[in-house]
């Protein structure tokens, strides 16, 4: 009964974050078409707009904030790939050996930094993530599960078609992406 509800209660959620999203999309791209910058704060704006100011500086609070929180998984994960990979025992979060906590932060910490000096368009990010984090989502991690779950033949030929879908869709979007990048 109450995972029924549950269930019902993210359907909900979700549901309600994807119309509202898709509304808005839809409604932006009706009335402004092409004309929409990949970075929303730079299509046409006055630089003395104190509005325009004020989301970019919530905008760059936001990336302050969230950049600690995102790299606290995100290392975590590296943490436990490695030691899957090279043999050693996985720390728990923010307790592996200091030189391997650093190392990892300032991998992330210096690609960050990195890819922030290289790409200056925010659209080109967007369009980076899209090409990865959502095939990821949308392709491969259900490509994957299935693969995992399934003992039939049929079934995980379905899914390792999945898997390649996402693949190929992966190395295309980003071959373009990267060659808009350094064009």
């Amino acid at each position: 009964e109450a995972e029924g509800l549950m269930r019902r209660i993210i359907f909900g959620a979700v549901s309600i974050c994807y119309v509202g999203y898709l509304l808005v999309g839809l409604f932006a791209y009706m009335m402004f078409g092409s004309a929409v910058n990949g970075d929303v704060l730079k299509s046409g704006f006055s630089s003395g707009d104190t509005l325009v100011a004020g989301a970019r500086g919530s905008m760059a609070m936001l990336a302050i904030i969230s950049y600690p929180l995102n790299l606290h998984p995100a290392r975590d994960c590296v943490e436990h790939v490695s030691a899957a990979l090279f043999g050693f025992p996985a720390a728990r979060p923010g307790q592996a050996p200091l030189f391997r906590h650093l190392l990892q932060t300032f991998t992330f910490w210096g690609g960050s930094l990195a890819l922030a000096l290289v790409v200056t368009d925010l659209g080109i990010v967007f369009e980076i993530v899209g090409a990865t984090m959502g095939v990821l989502v949308v392709f491969a991690l259900p490509g994957i599960l299935l693969f995992r779950q399934s003992t039939g033949a049929l079934t995980r030929l379905a899914a390792l078609f999945l898997i390649a879908i996402a693949a190929t869709v992966c190395v295309a979007a980003l071959s373009v992406d990267l060659a808009a990048i350094f064009h």
